[in-house]
């Protein structure tokens, strides 16, 4: 009895592995070629809005705002919102320098007086909201304080929403893309590896046409999209501000791209230390409980993955433990590697082996951090209901 529940567990889990590699490689298939600037078709381009929420980000303004200015796509084409979220350090002052040195590009400064006392706007979505209701462009283009964008991001990111002739695709509501994490450490590198995976099943979800998540510090909305759904101020609140949004247009008819390509790209930092990460992903995972049975049917494969293990070691069955080990080993080889020899990142390789270890362990913990569902982030507080 106990081999045929292993084997059952183990069906259940290649399942998964199956599921998300054929569905990440029909959403990469989906994504368009990025168009070369020319003399031709500069003025085709459409001008786009940059929105940048900051919130005592003194430390990482900088270098986000230069990685905008530095941007290929037109100067004239786009302009920068970045959005002052009631910060206590000097972020307004950097972002108030900026602005004054580059006026053509448009850096624009908001500060959010009370953003919780407007209607459902607490938190991020009152700071993107605030940036989007003075923005000029036809497309939004949504990043993080604390982001670095690659040189060709915003010129990749507008030529999945456009048509041959390079007018807009009315169709599509929302381009996503990858997120990277800047691996200096151990730790660090484990968190890229794990960011990696996740928006593999997020494109994975696209290619079977369903949408489980996206990261907000690298998405687009056509303005079209965002005013059609009500933007934020017609979305329930939600710590995952990002998938509310991804998933209400969705459901209005929009088609989602979700992008795998270095260009599309952006880089952010890690988080410290254990408490901020636990915290991180006690947000995900309750904005997470919205996806229904997407979300149970996940939670069921972490579930046999794990029981394989125990089985294994209860039955003290070399052959079952090493069954397991190599059921999880292919499966995430499967998932991961063309995405590393996309994005570059065949580095992660190596630590493929201990990184599965420790997510192991993580996996299993998550939900035990959900009996609280008080929630820290970016020095606010949250208390959500179930």
């Amino acid at each position: 009895m106990i081999n045929y529940i292993f084997i059952g567990c183990c069906i259940v889990y290649i399942i998964r592995v199956i599921v998300v590699f054929i569905g990440a490689r029909k959403c990469r298939k989906k994504q368009k070629q990025t168009i070369i600037i020319n003399d031709n078709n500069i003025k085709k381009l459409p001008f786009v809005s940059i929105i940048v929420p900051a919130k005592d980000e003194e430390d990482n303004i900088e270098n986000c705002l230069n990685a905008l200015i530095n941007s290929n796509y037109p100067k004239e084409s786009y302009e920068i919102i970045c959005v002052n979220d009631r910060s206590v350090d000097n972020t307004s002052s950097i972002i108030s320098e900026f602005s004054r040195k580059h006026k053509n590009i448009n850096i624009v400064q908001k500060n959010i007086t009370n953003p919780n006392n407007l209607r459902n706007l607490q938190g991020k979505p009152g700071a993107i909201h605030a940036g989007i209701s003075i923005a000029k462009g036809e497309l939004f283009l949504l990043t993080d304080a604390d982001c670095i964008v690659e040189k060709n991001w915003i010129m990749t990111i507008v030529s999945n929403f456009l048509n041959d002739d390079q007018s807009i695709n009315r169709n599509i509501g929302m381009v996503c893309s990858y997120t990277n994490i800047q691996g200096k450490n151990i730790f660090g590198k484990f968190q890229d590896s794990e960011w990696t995976y996740m928006s593999t099943c997020a494109c994975a979800g696209i290619g079977f046409n369903k949408v489980i998540g996206c990261f907000g510090n690298n998405l687009a909305i056509s303005r079209e999209a965002y005013y059609t759904v009500g933007g934020y101020p017609n979305i329930k609140f939600s710590i995952t501000e990002d998938y509310s949004l991804l998933k209400t247009v969705y459901n209005a008819g929009y088609k989602i791209n979700y992008l795998c390509d270095k260009e599309a790209c952006v880089e952010t930092l890690p988080v410290n230390n254990l408490k901020e990460y636990f915290r991180q992903h006690k947000r995900w995972a309750l904005g997470g409980m919205s996806l229904g049975w997407v979300a149970a049917a996940y939670v069921f494969s972490v579930c046999c993955i794990t029981a394989t293990f125990l089985i294994s070691v209860l039955q003290m069955n070399i052959l079952l433990f090493l069954i397991h080990i190599f059921l999880r080993i292919l499966g995430d080889m499967l998932v991961l590697f063309p995405v590393y020899n996309i994005l570059e990142k065949k580095y992660l390789r190596k630590w493929v082996i201990p990184f599965i270890g420790v997510f192991s362990i993580v996996e299993v913990l998550i939900p035990f951090t959900l009996l609280n569902r008080k929630v820290i982030w970016k020095n606010q507080v949250f208390n959500i209901k179930s």
